[in-house]
């Protein structure tokens, strides 16, 4: 098998009308243009409330884990690692997380980064997002969202059924502390703030669909598939590069390679193979898929690529589909095989 890894040009007005045609589209598919429904919201910046603690007023502390309903006493004992929160301790705990000069300074970066006019934006279009969340899952109930400084350990999770954005990870590739810290450089490249819709839509859809899976690389695919496609119909203006994690390069590799990627997926007999050690590498996060057959030119999460490939073609070939019983079913050969899935 013979995968292509050179690479082509193509002309940048070509690419800028291709992606203008593409956003054009996407509004116009956008459930949120045919529908009276919509969700404000408003994240909560409990990172300024922190950022007033000083030594001088360690009760504080307390007050705003009972304001924030123990999302204090989290950040500091699963994200810092502190000990006890107890009253002979709170100045010694303050001058450690939050009243010196380094976690000072961290704090007005993120302030300045994500002042009033960026998080009114924000809020708008996480409103957007979460309405298309509600147009899809009716049921689905709508989580808080918080904001907080993770000293550089969480971006976006859910904690306590709600959603916490840690700021400090999103203050672009080029910030100073960054590159003190032990992340490779095609994670950091991703510590962008345009990564936060799509991080939330990942959030949102596993609290809707916990892991899991048969064990089979067919069923990791299809999961991972599922995902990427709900990551686009809730954040639908964000370009593959986003939802997908990946560099124009490595998608563009994707698409040139898809055929071959998927033979060798399948002369290899993966597909139904239960064994992680042999289809881990399809689904790491790292800087290529480092699998047997495939070369070093791929992107990384070849499986979960693949996966969202044939989701999709699912989708668009069946009749009556939605999101709901799109995520109910656990028939993934039947997703396979009605996909038609033959590139």
């Amino acid at each position: 098998m013979k995968f292509q890894i050179k690479s082509f040009l193509v002309s940048l007005s070509v690419i800028s009308l291709t992606l203008t045609a593409c956003r054009d589209e996407n509004k116009s598919k956008d459930p949120i243009n045919s529908t009276n429904i919509h969700i404000n919201v408003k994240v909560d910046r409990m990172d300024l409330q922190l950022s007033k603690l000083s030594k001088a007023n360690p009760n504080l502390l307390t007050e705003l884990d009972v304001k924030y309903n123990g999302l204090v006493s989290f950040l500091l004992y699963d994200l810092y690692g502190a000990t006890l929160l107890n009253v002979s301790n709170l100045p010694e705990l303050i001058d450690k997380y939050f009243d010196n000069a380094y976690v000072d300074s961290l704090y007005s970066d993120v302030a300045k980064e994500f002042n009033e006019d960026y998080q009114k934006d924000l809020n708008a279009d996480i409103s957007d997002l979460v309405t298309r969340y509600k147009i899809q899952l009716p049921k689905a109930v709508v989580p808080k969202f918080y904001a907080c400084i993770s000293l550089f350990s969480l971006d976006c999770d859910t904690v306590m059924g709600n959603i916490l954005l840690g700021y400090d990870m999103y203050m672009g590739s080029k910030y100073r502390y960054y590159e003190s810290k032990d992340y490779p450089d095609y994670v950091i490249a991703r510590f962008d703030k345009a990564y936060i819709l799509p991080r939330i839509a990942r959030k949102l859809y596993e609290m809707q669909n916990p892991k899991s899976s048969s064990g089979e690389m067919l069923a990791e695919m299809i999961e991972s598939g599922k995902l990427m496609y709900f990551k686009k119909q809730l954040v639908p203006e964000a370009p593959d590069s986003l939802i997908f994690e990946l560099t124009g390069q490595q998608l563009e590799w994707n698409t040139k390679n898809e055929k071959e990627v998927w033979q060798n997926i399948l002369n290899n007999k993966l597909l139904y193979e239960k064994t992680p050690r042999a289809t881990r590498s399809y689904f790491e996060d790292s800087p290529f898929t480092n699998a047997d057959g495939v070369p070093q030119e791929s992107s990384p999460r070849l499986g979960e690529w693949v996966g969202y490939q044939i989701v999709n073609r699912y989708m668009n070939k069946t009749k009556g589909a939605d999101i709901t019983k799109l995520l109910n079913n656990r028939n993934y050969k039947q997703i396979l095989d009605e996909s038609r899935y033959r590139p």
